[in-house]
């Protein structure tokens, strides 16, 4: 059976933008009058009768800014799941601002989100000067402040939503990883969130992020120290990487992505940005011109086969089995998608090894 994993559902309401993502910002939220086609598309897919469960992305510029579209479309979809047998589960990817332990609350037992996901670019120096308020204002302390209220509530572990940290790196921001470990670590939180992940910043839309990111060798080299490190804060990294069988969701010919202007996508890249805008990537229009699912050309569906050809390098990479090739479409556009795992394997299965025959606390104090 698949797993009807996953349909994004975006938002574009922006407060400041950032210079690395690479959509356009403008304040947009999927209309009332795109309910029905919406949902009757979602129901049409489950009458298949072929998923066991319904996930559902909020993403997109800050979706808690979405948040009525998200409390009035998600009785639909629950309803959906539970008339066609299949578990329902959400995740939503904010920068915390309004986060608020109240909204927490209601996201989980009223909405059905397991899974959040929030975006620290380093202490509040280097946070601070990414990810700024729409009036120009700081933002790290209050991001750090809903974090703190969320987590330490005595129900915390019982609601059972999954909260993890991603960190986005660049060459302006590297040094503060390090610290924010450690800062995250101090407030207990290293034993409440599910995990914490530092991640290079990339082109996206054609914005020349790259060109302020980490080369995949240097990211590499420091992502070793800061795996130690959190080792040494009590956090629980993982070092290995697991086998990756499905890379995104553009391999899935079931996932699908729906913008505010009901546009349909199968990609998460391609959504609001200018560079993309009438090409096959988009797949139709829920309201104008909605294609029939078994029928319409999804770009990058056919990668795990591409894979298997001479176009790219990965079919002769030791590493494809754990990373399934990485992003087809940056593949396609020439920018290789190697993992960092592929530069710094080497040292992650000696302290594999190292932490599995030694207590780590030794092993740091040696």
């Amino acid at each position: 059976h698949y797993h009807f994993n996953k349909l994004t559902i975006l938002s574009n309401y922006w407060g400041t933008p950032y210079y690395y993502c690479g959509q356009t910002h403008t304040k947009n939220n999927i209309s009332n009058s795109l309910y029905e086609t919406l949902i009757q598309r979602i129901r049409t897919k489950a009458m298949r009768k072929t998923h066991e469960s319904l996930y559902i992305g909020w993403f997109g510029g800050e979706p808690l800014m979405a948040l009525n579209q998200i409390r009035e479309l998600t009785p639909f979809l629950l309803s959906i799941a539970e008339e066609f047998g299949m578990s329902y589960g959400a995740k939503i990817v904010t920068n915390g601002l309004s986060l608020k332990e109240n909204i927490f609350v209601e996201l989980v037992n009223k909405l059905g989100v397991n899974s959040i996901e929030i975006t620290l670019d380093g202490i509040a120096k280097f946070h601070d000067q990414h990810r700024y308020t729409k009036e120009g204002g700081n933002s790290f302390d209050l991001i750090l402040k809903n974090l703190l209220a969320i987590c330490n509530r005595a129900d915390f572990e019982e609601l059972g939503c999954k909260i993890s940290i991603r960190c986005n790196v660049d060459k302006r921001n590297w040094e503060g990883v390090s610290p924010l470990i450690k800062l995250l670590a101090e407030h207990g939180l290293h034993k409440k969130i599910d995990y914490f992940y530092p991640i290079g910043i990339y082109s996206w839309g054609g914005n020349d992020a790259h060109s302020d990111s980490l080369s995949k060798e240097e990211f590499a080299a420091k992502e070793i120290d800061w795996l130690i490190e959190m080792f040494e804060a009590g956090f629980s990294p993982s070092l290995l990487p697991s086998r990756v069988k499905s890379v995104c969701m553009a391999v899935n010919s079931q996932s699908e992505m729906y913008d505010p202007f009901g546009n349909i996508f199968n990609c998460t890249e391609v959504s609001l940005t200018d560079v993309y805008k009438d090409t096959p990537y988009t797949l139709g229009n829920l309201k104008e011109n909605p294609p029939e699912f078994d029928k319409v050309h999804r770009p990058l569906t056919d990668w795990n086969d591409t894979l298997l050809t001479d176009q790219f390098p990965c079919h002769t990479c030791k590493m494809l089995p754990v990373c399934g090739g990485g992003c087809p479409k940056s593949w396609h556009e020439d920018m290789r998608a190697c993992p960092t795992p592929k530069f710094n394997i080497k040292e992650r299965l000696a302290l594999a090894y190292v932490v599995s025959k030694t207590d780590i606390k030794e092993l740091l104090e040696a």
